[in-house]
């Protein structure tokens, strides 16, 4: 896998700075935390994730926030701690809509993450209405549906 080697270099690059830019720090962790996540490490993705997460809420920055909401409510639900992870999926939402409104593009990553949770908890229903809501996205700006 390419991307593994290059996110590992570019950590290292960034803790070598005499002042780490915290800012691309995070964002680094959390991208490799992602890569960690889709190869079945979830120990290692919630580790990486987590401290992803403190950096940015301590910087501020709401869309990076929430990011690792996004990641750890996905971390959370491999782990199969269902009201964390549902806790984490609800604070990504909101920060989504609070960030970029509530019908945009930006939402689909964190709603399609979320129906598959619900899905997989047996909340058809609930999951249905989140991939009619990504449907309704997908239609108003002209993503192919499949894309999602």
């Amino acid at each position: 896998m390419e991307t593994q080697p290059l996110l590992e270099q570019a950590l290292a690059c960034e803790q070598s700075l005499s002042e780490r830019q915290d800012f691309f720090y995070a964002t680094i962790l959390n991208n490799i935390a992602e890569l960690q996540l889709g190869l079945g490490n979830t120990d290692e993705a919630y580790r990486l994730c987590q401290e992803a997460l403190q950096l940015r809420e301590k910087i501020g920055n709401p869309e990076k926030v929430g990011r690792s909401y996004i990641t750890m409510a996905a971390v959370l639900a491999r782990q199969g701690e269902g009201a964390r992870a549902e806790e984490f999926f609800t604070k990504a939402l909101g920060n989504r809509e609070s960030v970029f409104g509530g019908e945009h593009p930006e939402l689909i990553l964190t709603l399609r993450r979320y129906s598959d949770w619900l899905k997989s908890q047996g909340r058809a229903d609930e999951s249905a209405a989140t991939r009619n809501r990504i449907a309704d996205i997908c239609r108003r700006f002209n993503i192919p549906i499949s894309r999602t």
